[in-house]
């Protein structure tokens, strides 16, 4: 799958999928997304199963608050870890 690397806040680099290769049906693992932005927007463009993983419980409540009532094409769950 190809993949896109940012930095974060941190100055960390971070690698995410690139929209253009996802495929209805894939899953998607977002380890360290944060609120949830990047999940959220790839769940509402592509029919895919999306998790999304981050240590800090109050960014995982504030993406779950942002996904909901979104019209998702695809599914979504946060969890911690």
């Amino acid at each position: 799958m190809g993949r896109i690397a940012r930095h974060d806040r941190q100055g960390n680099w971070r690698s995410r999928p690139s929209p253009a290769t996802l495929r209805d049906g894939q899953r998607v693992l977002d380890v360290g997304c944060g609120n949830g932005i990047t999940a959220i927007e790839l769940a509402r463009r592509f029919a895919v199963r999306l998790t999304g993983v981050d240590y800090a419980e109050e960014l995982l409540t504030a993406a779950r608050d942002l996904a909901h009532g979104q019209p998702l094409r695809g599914t979504l769950h946060f969890r911690g870890g």
